[in-house]
């Protein structure tokens, strides 16, 4: 269950003991790099100014990339990923975060081992498992999948997704569930649900699960959505510090 803190704007997982979340309308636009660091500022208070933030470009694929010792910098940018995965080895503070707006974001940690993980699932990150993928990297990096919790964020429902008929379609041959053709009269698919699927097959235990189920669109006058308000810049940020 995610609960908001209403003076910040932000939705926090109940299972988390990190610093994470996903940001609300209240939390502000963040459609550019300074009002994120703004929105990161009343979020983080008197921390901000010891935290680096690092993000994936977001190009839409299932690419994870591991934030290591030779990155570095205030406000990184990673080239050509969706999903940033991070073991603690300094004291200083790292936080990891997407930009969404009606795609997945989910959170990954295993606090146990401080290994955690920030993901970007569009359709295409969806179909192609990036979950799977990213939970794999956490693997490598010496995370316990018994001690692995995840929170999902914000996104569009299986509801509201309408899509074309032949992308509804490779859903059900690739995984056989969370996609629905009905002719040429309504194509849907539930990448909320399937990425909870993905989580489970992954290995994730169902009682680390946190969240999902909270619709951008349908719930448009508290989140963000690019397809309810017609490419909107207004931006959901999904974050973990560590």
């Amino acid at each position: 269950m995610l609960f908001e803190n209403r003076v910040s704007g932000v939705l926090r997982p109940t299972t988390f003991t990190l610093k994470s979340g996903f940001t609300t309308r209240r939390g502000g636009r963040n459609s550019d790099p300074g009002e994120r660091m703004d929105a990161f500022k009343k979020i983080f208070g008197s921390l901000f100014d010891s935290i680096s933030f690092y993000t994936p470009v977001q190009v839409h694929s299932d690419t994870v990339k591991v934030v290591g010792n030779g990155v570095s910098g205030r406000h990184v940018e990673i080239a050509a990923s969706d999903a940033l995965v991070y073991r603690k080895n300094y004291r200083d503070l790292k936080c990891l975060y997407v930009k969404t707006a009606d795609c997945v974001p989910v959170l990954l940690a295993d606090t146990a081992r401080q290994v955690v993980a920030v993901l970007h699932s569009g359709w295409r990150g969806t179909l192609k498992n990036i979950v799977r993928k990213t939970v794999e990297r956490m693997r490598d990096l010496g995370a316990s999948l018994p001690d692995v919790r995840a929170a999902i964020g914000p996104s569009i429902c299986g509801r509201c997704y309408r899509v074309p008929r032949e992308r509804a379609l490779e859903f059900s041959k690739t995984y056989g569930f969370g996609a629905r053709s009905d002719g040429d009269r309504r194509s849907t698919v539930d990448l909320d649900y399937i990425v909870r699927r993905q989580l489970r097959y992954a290995g994730i235990t169902e009682e680390n699960i946190d969240g999902g189920g909270n619709c951008t669109v349908c719930d448009n006058g508290r989140f963000y959505s690019y397809r309810a308000e017609k490419e909107t810049k207004g931006r959901t940020i999904s974050y973990i510090c560590l």
